[in-house]
């Protein structure tokens, strides 16, 4: 089965196809939702994920962490290259934080975005 999936990036809107597998029920459920909302099953399946993230703090932080860009490749390999000459001392752990997720924390986060 494809699905399409639309991506924003840079106010482009690019679509995607993949193949997933899933239970014979959840296809029996996306196909009625998609007769009785008049709409896609990739548009179905889009608007569920954005709720499951939106709804789940930890989601909408790994969201945001992973919606900024990539780099080309010419400056991954200049990361690349930082990294690599690296010396031993420069990778120990001197500091360890921990980070704790709230619904408080998050929702200021989506209000700054």
């Amino acid at each position: 089965m494809y699905i399409g999936i639309k991506y924003q990036w840079g106010g482009e809107i690019i679509k995607e196809k993949h193949t997933i597998s899933i239970s014979s029920d959840t296809w029996r459920l996306l196909e009625y939702l998609k007769y009785a909302t008049r709409r896609s099953i990739s548009s179905i399946i889009d608007e569920s994920v954005r709720h499951y993230v939106q709804s789940n703090a930890e989601w909408r932080i790994y969201a945001k962490l992973t919606s900024v860009p990539t780099v080309d490749d010419k400056e991954q390999k200049e990361i690349e290259k930082l990294l690599n000459s690296l010396a031993d001392d420069d990778l120990k752990v001197v500091k360890v934080e921990e980070l704790t997720v709230n619904e408080e924390n998050t929702n200021s986060m989506d209000k700054e975005s």
